[in-house]
């Protein structure tokens, strides 16, 4: 059991009529979930490579619920090597959402100048499925570059 987020038109039903009665109104519904992850690490010659499958399931009705899928489920990548004496690093992670089809993926980039300087950059990019937006496609705007510095003492 755990609380999921009501919609906004519930909050607001149930808004109105805490405040005409007096009463007060919660913003979260208490619904049983059940979660699965299955997952596996692979090292071969270097290279880092991790996959996993995951699943959610929402019991009972959806309709005052922030949800629209009862079910949800998708699946991560992560790939990486160490290049250059392992003072260069180029990975890559990607989530793809069997929902709706949208995306999230991000390449990477970094050196070890020294043991405590390392400089990096990389993207953020998400995608939107083909008929919805989706959870990590309707943050499609916020796709970014950056560069970063990290210093360690």
């Amino acid at each position: 059991g755990r609380h999921f987020q009501k919609s906004a038109e519930a909050i607001l039903t149930d808004a109105a009529v805490a405040q005409a009665t007096g009463g007060s109104y919660d913003t979260s519904e208490h619904r049983t979930e059940l979660s699965a992850l299955a997952g596996i690490d692979w090292m071969p010659s270097g290279w880092t490579l991790t996959a996993q499958y995951f699943c959610d399931w929402v019991a009972g009705d959806l309709d005052t619920l922030d949800r629209a899928d009862a079910y949800r489920h998708g699946a991560t990548v992560s790939v990486s090597k160490a290049f250059v004496g392992e003072t260069l690093e180029l990975s890559v992670s990607a989530l793809l959402n069997f929902n709706d089809w949208d995306s999230f993926v991000s390449p990477a980039l970094e050196y070890s100048l020294s043991d405590q300087i390392r400089l990096g950059t990389g993207a953020y990019l998400f995608f939107p499925g083909p008929e919805r937006d989706g959870e990590y496609g309707a943050y499609k705007d916020l796709s970014c570059l950056y560069v970063r510095a990290r210093y360690s003492f």
